[in-house]
C-alpha cells in the first residue's frame, strides 16, 4: 500500500489494492496498518516532491451516457489483449530453457538484445516503464500505432522473463493507453483521452486482476472524476473478460 501510494501519489489506490489482494485473509485484522502505511508514504512523498499528479491534468471533453458503450468496447479489447500476455507470463520459462541456456547472465544479455532490436526496428516507445508513452498520447496528441502496442507487449514480457523485471503497473497503464488511443483513432472518437484513460483502467485491471484498484489509481493519477463511470465499466469488463478467458 505504501509503495503504490508513494510511487503514484495515489494513497487510496494503495489501500484498495491491498484490500482486493488480501480481502480473503481477514483484511480487518491489519487494515489500520495498511491505511496508516499508505497515508504516511503519501505524505512523505508529497513532502519530498511536492503536490503533483502522476500523469498531470489531461484535457477531457464531455462524458455523455453514450460513453458507456465505448467503455465496454475498450474493456473488451483490453481483456482480450491481456489474454496472451497473461498466458505467456504463467509459463515457467526458466524451467524450459535452463537445459539450453546454462547461464542466467547469458539469458539476461539475450533479453537485452531482444529489447534493443524492438527499440531500433519496431518502435522506440518500447523502452522504459511507459510513462513517457502515456504522456505523449494524453498531452502531445500522438496516437498510438500498432507497432507501439505489439512492441510494448513483447518488450514487457521479455523484461519479465529476463529476471530483472521492473513491475507491471506502469507498463500495463502504457499498454492500456495505447489500446484506448488506437480504438479512438480507428473509430474517429471525438474524445480520445477518455478512451485512453478507460484503456489504462481496463488493461491494468485485466493484468493485476484488481478492477477497483485499476479505476481508482487512474482517477487519482489524472484527477478526472467526471470519467469515473466509464473507468469503472472499462475496468470491470476488462477484468471479467480476462478472467473468463
Amino acid at each position: 500500500a505504501a509503495g503504490v501510494s508513494a510511487a503514484f501519489n495515489a494513497p487510496l489506490a494503495g489501500v484498495v489494492f491491498v484490500l482486493e489482494e488480501l480481502a480473503h485473509q481477514h483484511f480487518h485484522r491489519f487494515k489500520n496498518v495498511v491505511i496508516s502505511g499508505a497515508i504516511i508514504a503519501g505524505v512523505a512523498s508529497q513532502w519530498l516532491s511536492g503536490r503533483y499528479l502522476y500523469f498531470g491534468y489531461p484535457k477531457l471533453g464531455p462524458v455523455p451516457i453514450t460513453s458507456v458503450f465505448w467503455a465496454l468496447l475498450v474493456g473488451l479489447a483490453c481483456g482480450v489483449a491481456a489474454y496472451p500476455f497473461n498466458r505467456i507470463l504463467k509459463i515457467n520459462w526458466h524451467e524450459i530453457t535452463k537445459r539450453y541456456l546454462k547461464s542466467r547472465l547469458f539469458f539476461a544479455a539475450f533479453s537485452g538484445l531482444l529489447i534493443a532490436i524492438l527499440v531500433n526496428f519496431v518502435n522506440r516507445g518500447v523502452i522504459g516503464g511507459g510513462t513517457s508513452v502515456v504522456k505523449d498520447i494524453l498531452f502531445n496528441g500522438e496516437p498510438a500505432s500498432w507497432s507501439l502496442i505489439f512492441g510494448r507487449i513483447f518488450g514487457t514480457t521479455i523484461s519479465h522473463l529476463s529476471g530483472a523485471a521492473g513491475g507491471f503497473l506502469a507498463p500495463a497503464l502504457a499498454l492500456g493507453a495505447a489500446i484506448g488511443s488506437k480504438i479512438a483513432t480507428v473509430f474517429s472518437y471525438p474524445n480520445p483521452n477518455l478512451l485512453v484513460l478507460a484503456g489504462m483502467s481496463a488493461f491494468l485491471s485485466a493484468i493485476v486482476r484488481a478492477p477497483f484498484t485499476a479505476f481508482v489509481v487512474v482517477m487519482e493519477m489524472t484527477d478526472r472524476h467526471s470519467a469515473i463511470f466509464p473507468l469503472m465499466i472499462a475496468s470491470l469488463v476488462g477484468y471479467a473478460v480476462a478472467r473468463s478467458l
